[in-house]
């Protein structure tokens, strides 16, 4: 009877075990469902994605940064606070422009000296909608020698809570030691709290990305700046804090002040590290520095070169004495505006798709030949990009292998590397590559631009878009190619998106249920 048991209970766990791999078999390939054509199979299911912005009542994040200089740089209580800001944006006006405003430079000094310059700046987006805030200052507590992001969290002020994007911040990290996840020279810096109290009065629904930057070198300013200006979309906005010139009188302040404004209004980084450079040198009596946020003035000034910005304007311009009517010792504000009309496309020169597709090829037989990933001296800053990427491998023109990410948070070189290994050994579809295949492999890299939420599929342009659609926890995605190597129309290359990719009928992108997003990739061939 013990015998029979025992093999009844071993009977039952081997079905059991049988059941539960079945299932996660169907699981599988229930939800990576095989398009009929090798044109066709260039695609990768997406990530989930994103909708809307920060609810502002949800439960916020940890850590909570709490305000530093409440009650010494602006008013503790929250009702004074909305009144005193109230007054000086009151006493502010608009410029006329046609573009979005793009960067804001703006002073973060007491509100009761800084208040109405810094209020000018901030008139300029009343009535705007930013979904995102990336605050940068300079450090005035902490000496470091790298970019601290404050990564994750939420900070608070008397307003209330905002959420730190802990999503954007993830993009700009670097795994060295000059753009870094911490919070430490954030406690009892006041640069970015001054903004933070102004965006809450005039902003709704936004998140932040706090930077404190420390003493910059030209690597870090590179790769960061690229980063930034690759991330800008139309509801970003760059808010750069700094005071100007500190401590000389009233005339030498106006003198000294109005040359950095003026350099800043060229939209050039070399203009004004020139003029930084030959006012300090200039041994103005009582002058400490001329800009205590000029780091933070090079970082925003190499962005804007990087958006291809033109219009710059002085929207208001006072110091301390002004203020004080003290005119012996004082600190100079000043408000600029950077606008543009639109963004632009950022593409590889042909250099950098050389760089590209010689990563993809090293990675390849490297790890197929040894099982090693190379490393890579990667100078070129683009390489640092988030870019998204699907490497395509194909052998004499039959599909071999393809893989991709979308908006990753690692540097494009890693992510080419990363694809090229999962394109190669891990696309279920398909046997790894063998050494003896690789003299016949073919390398297509297409780098993709992040997805944009379109309302109706009309918007959808067939070759030109590739397209994810999300639709009841499924999601899939065709590459833009896709409809151009079929020869598709647009109903066609939606309708079997629908079937193959996302699992659901032909019609589902009608379905007002459904979120629909399209992108374009830039294809680099490995033998164009």
């Amino acid at each position: 009877m013990k015998n029979r048991g025992f093999k009844e209970l071993l009977t039952f766990l081997f079905v059991a075990a049988t059941v539960l791999v079945l299932l996660g078999i169907l699981v599988f390939f229930g939800s990576h469902k095989i398009s009929p054509t090798n044109n066709e199979q260039k695609d990768q299911l997406s990530a989930p994605i994103p909708t809307g912005k920060t609810d502002q009542n949800r439960s916020f994040p940890e850590p909570i940064r709490k305000p530093a200089v409440a009650g010494q740089f602006y008013p503790a209580n929250s009702t004074e606070l909305q009144t005193e800001l109230d007054k000086y944006l009151s006493n502010a006006n608009k410029v006329d422009t046609t573009g979005t405003l793009r960067i804001l430079y703006v002073p973060h000094a007491g509100i009761t000296y800084a208040g109405n310059t810094a209020a000018w700046g901030f008139k300029q987006i009343d009535g705007k909608e930013y979904s995102r805030v990336i605050l940068i200052g300079s450090s005035h507590k902490k000496a470091i020698n790298y970019a601290a992001v404050y990564a994750e969290g939420s900070w608070e002020t008397p307003l209330g809570k905002v959420a730190v994007d802990s999503g954007f911040a993830s993009k700009i990290l670097e795994n060295d030691e000059k753009i870094l996840a911490d919070i430490k020279p954030h406690e009892g810096e006041h640069s970015l709290e001054m903004e933070l109290i102004y965006l809450q009065r005039i902003v709704d629904k936004f998140t932040i990305v706090p930077i404190i930057l420390g003493q910059t070198d030209e690597r870090m300013i590179e790769v960061l700046s690229y980063k930034l200006a690759y991330l800008m979309d139309d509801e970003t906005l760059i808010i750069v804090s700094t005071d100007l010139s500190h401590y000389p009188n009233w005339e030498n302040a106006n003198y000294s002040d109005n040359k950095i404004i003026d350099s800043i209004l060229t939209g050039k980084r070399s203009e004004f590290e020139k003029v930084y450079s030959e006012i300090e040198n200039e041994n103005i009596e009582n002058l400490d520095t001329c800009a205590c946020g000029h780091e933070s003035i090079k970082l925003a000034l190499a962005v804007s070169e990087l958006l291809q910005i033109s219009e710059h304007k002085k929207l208001k311009y006072e110091n301390s004495g002004d203020t004080t009517k003290d005119k012996t010792r004082v600190v100079g504000y000043g408000s600029i505006g950077s606008w543009s009309e639109t963004l632009p496309e950022f593409l590889p020169d042909k250099k950098t798709e050389g760089e590209i597709i010689k990563i993809s090829r090293d990675t390849l037989e490297s790890y197929i030949k040894s099982n090693k990933t190379p490393a890579v001296e990667a100078e070129n800053p683009y390489l640092h990009l988030p870019i998204g990427v699907f490497t395509t491998l194909e052998k004499k023109g039959i599909l071999r292998g393809c893989i991709g990410q979308f908006e990753p948070n690692q540097p494009l070189y890693k992510v080419i590397q990363s694809t090229t290994i999962s394109a190669s050994s891990k696309d279920f579809r398909f046997q790894p590559v063998k050494s003896e295949e690789l003299d016949d492999i073919k390398i297509e890299i297409s780098l993709m631009t992040p997805r944009r939420r379109v309302d109706s599929w009309e918007e959808v342009i067939a070759g030109e878009h590739g397209v994810v659609i999300s639709s009841g926890g499924k999601s899939g995605t065709f590459l833009p190619q896709v409809a151009t190597d079929n020869k598709w129309g647009i109903t066609r290359f939606l309708e079997e998106l629908c079937t193959q990719k996302v699992g659901l009928n032909k019609d589902c992108y009608k379905d007002p249920n459904s979120q629909l997003y399209t992108f374009t990739a830039h294809i680099i061939d490995e033998h164009k």
